[in-house]
């Protein structure tokens, strides 16, 4: 559905956008709005946003044609049959019409904002599990689906557009929710898609200037900024002390700051006392309390994901024995270092690793973890330029004895296999094979007793190709089916070898 669900209640736009112009009539009341041309109804305003692609402004005859009885605006429209009104930035107001609509149901929510390059979904959910442990009552928004305390669905964004958003916190509130964890993207603070919403808490994982690439540092830096001017003032901003890019943000918040680290001193701190490879145990510090965790959560980069969770159930007043609780009942998150196990005698891990760091971390706690060889499936996504391919290609040449080269699901760049094998040139062992089931099965193939595997670089996310609508590739399924048919050439080796003996 393209527009907020109609509400009974009207919207004046001269009240609601103080800084907009409005052309044909005195005020604009809005009931009903829509993005998209297609879609418009009788009556409603029309948004002419801008996408990727396309210009919203250049759809605005055809929405009028549709029945829209205003439209909003950010470049002139002359000869517009219908009152217009002028914003700056539609999709900024876009988002507060969109809020507004379903009843500003953010102001009637403890609102949680999850910001940051990578962990950004596990440390949602673990703050989720902590509240619920903790007797609260969260909603969810993140890229493994939404939910409104009623209902789950799947995602198809990370964070949903401005539409999608205020209906489903307008849904938490119906359902007596009473925080909101949403996962906020990069793409969703350049979109204004939850422009409207006043966080109460801000939890910020990570801001690695060297995820970014050349072309878009500036406006990656520029919209993790932006996202202070949404947290309430006397809101609490969650950083990592151990992280200074972050700490930067948090010289330019004017509010209460919470710190959480490992090495650096911080008000919520761990300790990683033991690590295997199904398991790490950890001592979490609230200050003089300190508590024992045992976490499925492997690496150093989900202890930070896990205190960054505890400092969100801090702020809200919950109990460290019950914030450990509800983080301890998180056992794993889809396509998030978690692991195959189909009986074979080798580790199987599974990660998006989409970013150089991110795969780093990733590689650094299996290291860690294998008594033997690390293999690596590596790929790159289809956004990625030559300069993150490299980062990527080092960081699997940095930790890795072998590597298999392949395609993203989503599409096979000979370029991007090239770029991938120049910089892995000295590891061990490296093959490139396009078609990505046919790498997991030459990976897995060559896995020996106590090696770890780690196929990174997608997960179990839908894709969309040119030609056709979105997909759907699960890494997980496709390793589950290549170790059963493994085992089984195994088992029919086994048998036509006792009876040759026979």
């Amino acid at each position: 559905m393209d527009g907020v669900s109609r509400q009974p209640a009207a919207v004046s736009l001269r009240t609601l956008l103080s800084d907009a112009e409005i052309v044909g009539a005195d005020d604009i009341v809005v009931r009903h709005c829509s993005s998209d041309s297609r879609a418009t109804r009788d009556g409603d305003l029309f948004a002419a946003l801008y996408g990727r692609n396309t210009d919203g402004h250049a759809f605005a005859a055809e929405a009028v044609n549709m029945g829209a009885s205003a439209v909003l605006a950010s470049r002139p429209l002359p000869g517009c049959k219908v009152p217009v009104c002028y914003v700056p930035e539609t999709r900024q107001a876009y988002g507060r019409i969109c809020q507004a609509l379903a009843g500003d149901p953010a102001r009637k929510l403890k609102t949680i904002g999850v910001v940051g390059a990578f962990g950004k979904t596990t440390t949602a959910y673990l703050a989720a599990s902590a509240l619920n442990a903790g007797s609260r009552s969260p909603g969810l928004l993140t890229s493994l689906g939404y939910c409104d305390g009623t209902e789950i669905s799947d995602a198809r964004w990370t964070t949903p557009p401005a539409h999608v958003a205020a209906a489903w916190l307008a849904r938490m509130v119906e359902n007596g929710r009473t925080h909101a964890v949403v996962e906020v993207s990069g793409r969703g603070l350049i979109d204004h898609r939850l422009a409207g919403v006043e966080f109460d808490c801000l939890c910020v994982t990570n801001l690695p200037a060297e995820e970014a690439t050349a072309q878009n540092r500036k406006s990656c830096r520029s919209s993790k900024l932006r996202i202070l001017d949404q947290l309430a003032p006397e809101g609490v901003l969650i950083v990592s002390a151990d992280d200074p890019a972050s700490l930067e943000l948090a010289d330019e918040h004017g509010g209460p700051v919470l710190t959480i680290g490992i090495d650096a001193p911080a008000e919520i701190s761990a300790t990683i006392l033991e690590r295997h490879r199904s398991e790490q145990t950890l001592l979490m510090s609230f200050g003089r309390e300190v508590i024992p965790l045992r976490t499925p959560l492997l690496g150093r980069h989900n202890v930070h994901n896990l205190l960054l969770a505890a400092a969100v159930g801090s702020v809200y007043g919950l109990a460290p024995t019950a914030t450990v609780r509800g983080l301890e009942e998180v056992r794993e998150l889809p396509g998030r270092l978690e692991r195959v196990e189909c009986g074979q005698p080798f580790g199987v891990f599974v990660d998006e690793g989409l970013y150089p760091r991110s795969l780093a971390a990733c590689l650094e706690t299996l290291r860690a973890a294998a008594q033997g060889r690390l293999l690596c499936v590596v790929s790159s996504s289809p956004r990625h330029d030559r300069v993150a391919r490299t980062r990527l290609a080092h960081c699997v040449r940095d930790w890795c004895d072998g590597a298999v080269i392949t395609s993203s699901p989503a599409a096979a760049d000979a370029t991007a296999l090239d770029d991938l094998a120049a910089g892995l040139q000295g590891i061990g062992q490296c093959s490139v094979v396009a078609d990505r089931a046919d790498a997991v099965r030459r990976a897995l193939r060559e896995a020996l007793p106590g090696d770890c595997v780690l196929i990174a670089g997608h997960g179990c996310r839908e894709y969309s190709l040119e030609d056709r609508e979105q997909d759907y590739w699960d890494d997980r399924q496709v390793a589950r089916e290549v170790l059963y048919s493994l085992q089984q050439e195994t088992t029919n080796s086994a048998t036509s070898t006792t009876r040759r003996a026979a």
